[in-house]
């Protein structure tokens, strides 16, 4: 993982800690009260309005006192001030004296106060209006500093992984014997040129192939196995998860590498390959050397 990659994980790393600190810390929520106090007279058969701005979940207490004392009146929560054009209303009669909790949509409303006694009366009352207010002291600026740093660190690694992805690399690389190319972003294939080809080429592959952590797949022939290497996430930066089909094509061991498309580097991953297939290809080479110098030892 390059230097540049580490420096913009960091800022997006940092992005996000400052936007859960903010959110976490720098949120206060307090409580806040609004009072209206006042005294009407209410003819018979009449209403009177009072207008009130109110939030979800902001929570009424309302009390009142008439003259003559002890008669009841109707309090209607409504979202009309005029009596006949209500289109919603909440019954506040039940609610005298007690905590009442609206939950709807923010606006303006309208306590009705109704007179169905049956005579002029006046009435005193009192109304309180508890709100949740959330202060936000520097959150704003923690938040948006956050993001932007959040912001920069993807873009700069999108961006430096396409320049990667993109950028003219060799597409083709050689050994002695070998040769490696790029067919796609993410799939490459290397030839392996092997003198004598038997039955032991392939378990010798194999061999191989484990100490470099691969495990069998799958088995599709005698002579076509499926590999494939998994790495955990903190291993991704230097080590690829990757499928690799081996099969013999006389003169040639046959690899064709799919590497995972969210961590390829298209041809630059050619490197890497190369060296697996000069790996495989010394273990090849010098079993076959072992094999012949037996064969003169018993001559």
């Amino acid at each position: 993982m390059s230097k540049a990659m580490i420096i913009f994980a960091s800022l997006i790393v940092i992005g996000t800690m400052l936007i859960f600190y903010s959110i976490l810390f720098l949120q206060t929520t307090t409580t806040a009260s609004i009072e209206k106090y006042d005294r009407i007279s209410l003819p018979y058969k009449t209403y009177i309005s009072i207008p009130i701005y109110l939030n979800n979940n902001d929570k009424l207490l309302f009390n009142y006192t008439t003259m003559p004392k002890r008669i009841n009146i109707t309090v209607l929560l409504s979202d009309s001030s005029a009596l006949y054009y209500i289109s919603k209303a909440y019954n506040l009669t039940d609610h005298i004296g007690r905590n009442y909790t609206y939950e709807g949509m923010p606006g303006k409303y309208y306590l009705l106060l109704i007179n169905n006694a049956g005579d002029n009366i006046t009435v005193e009352y009192s109304l309180l209006i508890y709100k949740q207010r959330t202060t936000e002291k520097y959150h704003g600026l923690v938040s948006i500093t956050g993001s932007f740093l959040v912001l920069i660190g993807i873009l700069s690694i999108f961006y430096l992984k396409m320049k990667e992805l993109t950028k003219k690399y060799p597409d083709h690389l050689y050994s002695a014997g070998i040769e490696c190319w790029s067919t796609k972003l993410y799939k490459h294939r290397c030839n392996i040129i092997i003198p004598i080809i038997d039955s032991e080429t392939l378990n010798i592959v194999d061999r191989v192939l484990r100490s470099l952590g691969y495990v069998m797949k799958r088995k599709l022939s005698e002579t076509i196995i499926v590999y494939e290497k998994k790495t955990g996430l903190l291993e991704r930066f230097r080590k690829k998860p990757v499928e690799l089909l081996v099969t013999i094509e006389e003169p040639y061991l046959s690899m064709y590498y799919d590497v995972w498309p969210i961590v390829a580097s298209g041809s630059k991953d050619l490197g890497w390959i190369i060296k697996e297939a000069e790996t495989i290809r010394n273990a090849l080479y010098s079993e076959q050397m072992d094999n012949k110098n037996k064969i003169k030892k018993q001559e």
